[in-house]
């Protein structure tokens, strides 16, 4: 089978962006690389990643596949920007300085996704249902197509209860750390990568993993009707 090498590129900066709380944990905690080098790798990543979605054959998700590299774009640049003390006084907002806007990217995706998966609640078809047609054809068959329809809207509804959460949890491993002036930096760090780079993740497999077992007993059930 032929893989060509957009295909590949776009695979490994997938798995970049999917990697990326932990390769900033890394960053920080291990390497100790400095929060203005690793705003500017940010910037290259994402602008050889929005070229590489530019070429992509998705059509179906033209909106979503360029959620993550934009992202990741507005959080190099606003990195950068902040790393001059100058900028500092007139955004109060980021205490933590660049520092903070590296570690922002799981709570802006988590905020992008959600308003994808509650606004395909109003303009149907919902998301889950999107995304499961694409892989599997054979539920837009009319006789499993309703009773997939009404799965996968319930399935649409948790994944928004799931991002929404998240994104507040996200929000208080940033900050709170310097709310409450937790001085050990590397504490920080630790806790921040922790929940962004596993926990996060965990729940988000165990959710599908039960989604598609789930699915699959429906349209067993549908079948044998």
């Amino acid at each position: 089978m032929y893989i060509s090498v957009r295909s590949i590129l776009k695979f490994s900066l997938g798995g970049i962006a999917v990697l990326y709380p932990l390769l900033v944990f890394l960053s920080f905690v291990v390497f100790d690389v400095s929060a203005l080098y690793l705003s500017i790798f940010i910037i290259v990543f994402s602008i050889l990643y929005l070229l590489i979605n530019l070429t992509s054959e998705e059509k179906n998700l033209s909106v979503q596949i360029f959620i993550n590299p934009a992202v990741l774009l507005i959080i190099g640049i606003t990195g950068i920007i902040l790393n001059n003390e100058a900028a500092m006084r007139f955004i109060p907002i980021f205490p933590g300085g660049t520092k903070s806007v590296i570690k922002i990217y799981p709570l802006l995706v988590n905020a992008a996704w959600f308003v994808v998966f509650m606004s395909s609640l109003f303009f149907p078809p919902n998301f889950v249902y999107k995304i499961a047609s694409l892989f599997d054809k054979s539920i837009r068959n009319p006789d499993i197509k309703p009773c997939i329809i009404k799965f996968s809207r319930r399935s649409t509804v948790v994944w928004c209860v799931f991002f929404a959460l998240d994104t507040i949890i996200a929000w208080f491993t940033i900050f709170a750390p310097q709310f409450i002036h937790l001085k050990n930096e590397h504490t920080a760090d630790v806790i921040w990568g922790i929940y962004n780079g596993a926990v996060t993740y965990i729940a988000m497999g165990v959710i599908t993993i039960i989604q598609i077992i789930t699915a699959k007993r429906i349209i067993k059930k549908q079948r044998t009707a």
